[in-house]
């Protein structure tokens, strides 16, 4: 039986209602907010940040085997840090960006594979589908990973063409919600 908390995300053909126990909400502007936002949702509703190497960022260290220390919780290219009365998810940016590109480059045939849903037009305008997710798809591709020399040695990097990029943030934060359940 479902919590009274508990909510649920339904198909619009209400064939299927899925439970929403997770929610990650972007820390990475007004954090102390979103912190206080976090906390007054409670249990289920949790700030989010992302940190790769690509951006500068020697904050977090995301090695495979971690253990389990006071403050600080492992997970599979994420990890959990206690942030005062709230629990930070902390993201492997720059693995979640490539997971989430990958996918897109997986064939429609193919398991892993992610597509857009909607209908195509049936004459040479775009259909209200194929608008509507013109500007997803442009966040998403905002980002590419790029081979640059750094110190000497070729590093692969993210390399950002503006800052429309917070649909991708989004899109690979919910991938990372998905790892987390």
């Amino acid at each position: 039986e479902a919590t009274r908390n508990t909510k649920y995300y339904r198909h619009n053909d209400e064939s299927e209602s899925i439970p929403v126990d997770l929610t990650l909400i972007d820390a990475g502007y007004q954090t102390d907010a979103v912190y206080g936002a976090c906390y007054e949702a409670g249990a289920g509703v949790m700030p989010i940040m992302g940190f790769g190497k690509s951006a500068g960022c020697t904050q977090a260290n995301f090695h495979e085997v971690q253990k389990s220390v006071v403050g600080k919780q492992p997970g599979d290219g994420w990890f959990l840090s206690k942030k005062g009365r709230v629990w930070l998810v902390c993201a492997d940016a720059d693995r979640w960006k490539q997971w989430e590109h990958n996918r897109w480059l997986t064939a429609e045939d193919q398991p892993g594979c992610m597509t857009i849903f909607g209908q195509r037009s049936e004459n040479d305008r775009l259909s209200v589908d194929q608008k509507d997710h013109h500007s997803y798809s442009r966040h998403i591709c905002n980002e590419k990973e790029v081979e640059k020399m750094i110190r000497g040695t070729v590093k692969r990097v993210w390399f950002q063409k503006s800052d429309n990029n917070h649909w991708l943030d989004a899109s690979y934060y919910s991938d990372v919600a998905g790892s987390m359940r």
